[in-house]
C-alpha cells in the first residue's frame, strides 16, 4: 500500500444511489442582487471537504508501553529436557526500557528493548555412573548491572479497509539478541567435568522468548483493536457527510448548502503522527434566505478506490486523539 490510500465511492453511478440536488427557496441564485436588494450570489461549484484525524506517536508509543511491565519476575523453572546431561534451571528478571516508535510506508515499527539476568543451577551426570554432579548453585547469567539484552521488533500493517474502517495486523520479527555471557563451570574435585556458559544460550533464550513474546503479541494485538474502535473512521465519514447538507448562514441573509456525492479517507503517516484525512466531495449551492434542510444519500457500505476531483478545502476543526487508548 502506498503512502496515500485514498478510497473513494461515486454515490450517483458507481453505488446505484441517486443524488438529490437542494431545491431553492423563493429567493434564489435566480434572483439578481439588484431586485432583491443584496449582493449577487455566488455560482454554484464543486469542492472538496477534508477533515484531518491526528494519532500521534508519542501517545502510541505510551499505549504500548502500558501494555509491557517495566519489571517482571520470571519464578525457577527446568529449562532442559528431563533427565537431560547438563540439567539447567533457572529463574530470569526482565526489566523493558522505553520502546521507540516509527513508520516505515504503511507499517508502524515498534523496538521494545528488554534487558534480562538468570540466576540458574546446573548438574551433569557422571560418565561413569552414579550421582548427579553439581556444577554451579544460584550462579549468575548476566546481572542488573550487566545484563543481557534483547529486542522485540514488532510491525503493525496499517491500511484503510473497502468498509471504511481504519485496521491494524500486528507482527513481532525473530527477537533480536545481544552477545551470550563467556566464562565456564566446572564441578568440584580432581575429576573436572565443565561446561561453557554459552553452552546453554539456547535453553534460557527460549524460555525468556516463550514467556515474553506471546505475551507482547496478545496485548498488541488487544491494543490494535482498540485503536480501531477509538478511530472508527466509519463514523466520523459518515458525520461529516451528513451534516454538509446543513444550511450554513453566510452574510446578508445568504446561505450554502453541500449536497454530497463522493467520499475518500487518505492515510498519511508522517514522522511524527499518524494523520487520516476524511474527505467528501460534493456540490456547493448558495441561496437567499435560509433553505429547506435536505437529506443526504447514503454513504455506500463497500467503496472503491479512486481519486476525488476537484479543489481541496481544509476544515479547520482537527479532531486529534490526546488520551492513551
Amino acid at each position: 500500500m502506498s503512502r496515500a490510500i485514498l478510497a473513494a465511492c461515486l454515490l450517483s453511478v458507481a453505488c446505484g444511489a441517486s443524488v438529490a440536488e437542494p431545491v431553492a427557496p423563493a429567493r434564489s441564485s435566480t434572483t439578481s442582487g439588484a431586485e432583491s436588494g443584496h449582493p449577487p450570489l455566488p455560482a454554484a461549484r464543486d469542492a472538496t471537504f477534508v477533515q484531518s484525524i491526528h494519532v500521534p506517536l508519542a501517545l502510541l508509543a505510551s499505549s504500548i508501553q502500558a501494555q509491557i511491565p517495566e519489571h517482571e519476575s520470571q519464578p525457577r523453572k527446568l529449562l532442559t529436557r528431563p533427565n537431560a546431561s547438563p540439567a539447567i534451571e533457572a529463574s530470569i528478571e526482565v526489566w523493558r526500557d522505553d520502546v521507540q516508535v516509527r513508520f516505515e510506508g504503511d507499517t508502524l515499527l515498534v523496538d521494545v528493548p528488554l534487558r534480562y539476568a538468570a540466576r540458574f543451577d546446573a548438574k551433569m551426570k557422571n560418565p561413569f555412573g552414579g550421582k548427579w554432579l553439581k556444577v554451579a548453585k544460584n550462579e549468575d547469567w548476566g546481572s542488573e548491572r550487566d545484563p543481557q539484552r534483547v529486542t522485540l521488533h514488532v510491525r503493525t500493517r496499517i491500511e484503510i479497509t473497502p468498509q471504511w474502517q481504519l485496521h491494524l495486523a500486528t507482527d513481532i520479527d525473530q527477537p533480536e539478541h545481544g552477545p551470550a555471557p563467556d566464562g565456564k563451570l566446572c564441578t568440584a574435585g580432581a575429576f573436572k567435568l565443565c561446561i561453557t556458559k554459552d553452552s546453554f544460550t539456547s535453553e534460557v533464550r527460549r524460555r525468556l522468548e516463550g514467556e515474553v513474546v506471546p505475551r507482547v503479541r496478545s496485548e498488541l494485538e488487544k491494543l490494535d483493536r482498540k485503536i480501531e474502535q477509538t478511530v472508527d473512521l466509519r463514523a466520523r465519514v459518515e458525520r461529516t457527510w451528513r451534516g454538509l447538507t446543513e444550511p450554513r448562514s453566510l452574510s446578508h441573509d445568504q446561505y450554502s448548502t453541500i449536497m454530497p456525492r463522493l467520499a475518500a479517507l487518505n492515510l498519511q503517516p508522517g514522522d511524527a503522527e499518524l494523520v487520516v484525512d476524511a474527505a467528501v466531495h460534493g456540490k456547493v449551492t448558495y441561496f437567499q434566505g435560509k433553505p429547506p434542510s435536505v437529506e443526504a444519500p447514503p454513504l455506500a457500505d463497500k467503496v472503491s478506490f479512486d481519486a476525488l476531483p476537484s479543489e481541496r478545502v481544509q476544515d479547520p476543526r482537527v479532531f486529534s486523539i490526546d488520551a492513551a487508548f
